[in-house]
């Protein structure tokens, strides 16, 4: 079995990893949610559900993982709170991925209109039951998809094909199983390559997995508090300079661009 999976194509692999895994993972925690929503309980009790169940999940996928290799992004969550390149990267991609998607649902006229119509039903449930299903939500996109998507497919493409090429690849097949317009699938793609920088940049997925769920968070809190779809072209401005440092808290002291502007210096000189 594993002479053939190695002779499989590798975006083939990261196609089927993506729907044995991935898809099936989220799914199963979100039928949950669902069943809790239905159930109408008075409170949110899927939260204590899928934390077990996301570290079951992360424990089954690290154990057998084969990704040990130095350029390998290891599923961990190895954190240096003490480095302030790791709160500027949490704090930045999250940013960057909620400034990204609304800018482009703002500028393309646009909207996931089915997963928005989904999340609007929590504004029937009281804060009880939805808070902590929408945060249960939040940590299953956070840790299901980036040990998914930066823990196992980038990993595989990455080996295959130049960097740059598998981010791409990674970011497209991300865009599309969220189910979106044409319109927002470049955006997701961008926010994709977000995500697996980040996580190459640390090896580790522990930055990508907290800055995702908390993208989510912000995300799902204010559309339950306010509107998913309130923002106008009057937030363009603001939208545009949170983005502009969002980016550059992504970028800010980056081993790989110091690199690149030293090597610049040096061929000046």
């Amino acid at each position: 079995m594993k002479t053939i999976w190695n002779k499989v194509p590798a975006w083939i692999k990261a196609i089927i990893v993506s729907i044995v895994i991935g898809i099936p993972a989220a799914t199963a925690i979100q039928l949950i949610i669902i069943f809790n929503l239905k159930s109408n309980t008075g409170w949110g009790w899927a939260l204590l559900v899928a934390i077990p169940l996301l570290i079951l999940f992360w424990k089954l996928v690290k154990r057998f993982s084969s990704f040990t290799k130095p350029e390998d992004v290891k599923i961990k969550m190895n954190l240096n709170w003490s480095d302030k390149k790791v709160w500027f990267r949490i704090v930045g991609l999250a940013f960057a991925v909620i400034t990204t998607i609304e800018l482009s649902s703002i500028v393309f006229g646009s909207a996931p209109e089915a997963q928005n119509a989904f999340l609007k039903t929590f504004k029937q449930f009281n804060e009880i039951t939805a808070l902590p299903l929408l945060l249960a939500m939040s940590l299953t996109a956070g840790v299901v998809e980036e040990v998914v998507y930066r823990g196992i497919i980038q990993n595989i493409l990455v080996r295959a094909y130049p960097k740059t090429g598998a981010f791409i690849m990674v970011g497209l097949l991300f865009a599309l199983v969220h189910f979106l317009p044409i319109s927002l699938l470049l955006p997701y793609i961008l926010v994709s390559v977000y995500f697996s920088w980040v996580a190459n940049e640390f090896k580790s997925l522990g930055v990508a997995i907290i800055a995702h769920a908390l993208a989510d968070i912000l995300f799902l809190f204010y559309g339950y508090f306010v509107e998913f779809d309130k923002l106008g072209p009057e937030q363009l401005l603001p939208l545009s300079i949170a983005f502009v440092v969002s980016i550059f808290l992504l970028l800010y002291g980056n081993n790989s661009i110091q690199t690149i502007r030293k090597k610049k210096l040096s061929l000046q000189q």
